[in-house]
């Protein structure tokens, strides 16, 4: 699995409308670098091949690993934390 820096994947953010910008072609581009990406880290995460569509869950990601894979690809695509799902006692 490839890694790829945040600066090149910067252009998978999608617009402030929640719409996918661009041509056909760049869309599915983006598309593909984020499912790779996703794919990378998981893999790391796991420490084994997750196939394409196998539910992460069943290839051997826990709750604490979810947390791992959503905090390093928000990092990786520059997103911030997300706000808290739980409100902290």
């Amino acid at each position: 699995m490839t890694h790829h820096d945040s600066s090149t994947l910067q252009f998978l953010v999608i617009d402030g409308d929640g719409g996918e910008t661009g041509s056909g072609f760049a869309v599915a581009a983006r598309r593909s670098l984020l499912l790779l990406q996703v794919a990378s880290v998981a893999e790391r995460i796991v420490g084994a091949a997750v196939p394409r569509g196998e539910p992460l869950m069943q290839a051997g990601l826990d709750s604490l690993g979810a947390v791992d894979l959503r905090r390093e690809m928000a990092t990786l695509l520059q997103l911030g934390e997300p706000s808290a799902a739980h409100p902290k006692l």
